[in-house]
């Protein structure tokens, strides 16, 4: 009679039982890491050497965060660097806390340009998933990273590489900006994209505080982004640490061709910009108006610096505190100039004043 044992018979003394090999399991092949830059503590140097690298960035945002925030920051940016559309967090299902956290890390990696700011939160028992949304420049993104490459190449040769200070550095950036760029909305997309400012020369404020990001960071000057409320609509602009200070730089509201933002305190630009994060932003010695003697209270204190910059074929920039009507300006001006010379004013909420003599 056939047993089922006869199959399967048993070891012989001193044989051992043959063991069923154990099945591999099979790899799963994560898709690459798109190229970003490492976070750099950009050592602070007495003599400041220009140097162009596109390693690196600057973790503000980041230093902000507590421990349990910081883990979801670098799975999100893992996540979004391999292309996934979601990553699990280990956190609890907060909307507003879990926007901070993808906030802070597109605010602080320029190279992230191809995802939005905005996330999905999706949740079911037991897990938490931050959902990314991708915009058109994903799919070619290595091709348009190294055109923001060469375009910061230009830059470094042109404006950078001859800079003796930071300072110098970041006023040669912010003005190929100012030269460059103008505001423009008409295509979403490109527009909050640094790829807008830097290869069509057109943006909004997103996409004109990454550039200034890229290539600051680029060319080594330690800058991140900053967000908050300008006239009640929303608005980004940078941060940026010279000699040690921080200050806030907002290139967009300058592309009127003057400095009226150009390393502000907390104090100074919260006199416009509301709602943003206190980064240690305490020093206005770095000042454009501060440096240049040009910053006063009232209109009366600033009289004799006007009168003493209105030659014929002058240019000069200036601030007072407490605003001044343009009418004034030209009038004094007028006065300076000892004749009838052609006064072209511009300036930004009647505080801020760049002048033309002909």
């Amino acid at each position: 009679m056939f047993k089922l044992t006869d199959l399967f018979p048993k070891p012989t003394a001193g044989q051992a039982p043959e063991v069923a090999p154990e099945k591999e399991e099979p790899k799963i092949e994560l898709p690459p890491l798109f190229e970003s830059p490492e976070p750099c503590e950009f050592p602070s140097r007495e003599e400041f050497t220009p140097d162009l690298d596109f390693g690196r960035y600057w973790r503000l945002n980041y230093s902000l965060l507590s421990a349990e925030e910081r883990k979801a920051y670098e799975d999100m940016e893992t996540a979004i660097r391999r292309g996934f559309s979601s990553v699990q967090v280990e956190l609890p299902p907060d909307n507003a806390r879990l926007m901070n956290i993808a906030k802070s890390l597109i605010e602080d990696n320029w190279s992230l340009f191809y995802v939005d700011t905005s996330i999905t939160v999706v949740t079911e028992p037991g897990r938490v998933d931050v959902c990314f949304r991708y915009n058109r420049f994903k799919e070619e993104r290595e091709k348009h990273l190294e055109q923001m490459k060469e375009v910061a190449r230009n830059v470094f040769e042109t404006r950078v590489k001859g800079c003796s200070t930071a300072y110098e550095a970041e006023m040669a950036i912010h003005d190929w900006i100012v030269e460059n760029v103008r505001y423009d909305s008409s295509d979403p997309e490109l527009s909050h994209s640094p790829l807008g400012p830097l290869l069509y020369g057109k943006g909004v404020c997103e996409g004109i505080s990454e550039a200034f990001c890229f290539l600051a960071c680029s060319c080594g000057l330690k800058a991140a982004m900053a967000s908050g409320k300008l006239r009640s609509g929303n608005h980004r602009w940078n941060v940026i640490e010279l000699d040690g200070e921080r200050y806030h730089l907002d290139v967009t509201s300058d592309l009127s061709g003057l400095h009226a933002y150009f390393n502000c305190s907390d104090k100074t630009i919260g006199k416009s910009h509301t709602g943003f994060k206190r980064f240690g932003c305490n020093s206005d010695r770095l000042n454009y108006y501060v440096l240049n003697g040009a910053r006063f209270v009232n209109a009366c204190d600033a009289t004799s610096f006007i009168r003493d910059n209105s030659a014929a074929g002058a240019m000069f920039e200036f601030m007072v505190e407490n605003g001044v009507m343009p009418q004034e300006v030209t009038r004094i001006v007028r006065t300076g100039a000892g004749g009838h010379v052609t006064v072209t004013t511009t300036h930004v909420d009647h505080r801020y004043y760049r002048v033309i003599v002909r």
